[in-house]
């Protein structure tokens, strides 16, 4: 499997950073990802789960929510379970 990141110009990241418009984009991208998705994941836990002996399914919801990718969700979970977190 050929990697994603093997066609990416690197040479024209500087340019490209030099531009407000992209560090505008990456304000709203880390808004609606780490600040608005996790509470709307905690309001769906809660309207789906309310019951009190699911606060382990209601806290993989919003581990979904926190974690954009089903990887780090397994890896907090997994450091959660051996009480590093």
């Amino acid at each position: 499997m050929w990697p994603i990141l093997t066609k990416v110009q690197y040479e024209r990241l500087p340019s490209v950073f030099s531009t407000p418009n992209i560090w505008q984009q990456l304000a709203l991208s880390i808004l609606l990802n780490w600040v608005i998705a996790p509470f709307i994941m905690l309001g769906l836990a809660w309207a789906t789960l309310p019951e009190k002996k699911l606060a382990g399914e209601r806290q993989g919801v919003v581990l979904v929510g926190i974690a954009r990718c089903i990887g780090k969700c397994i890896a907090l979970l997994n450091a959660n379970a051996l009480n590093v977190l």
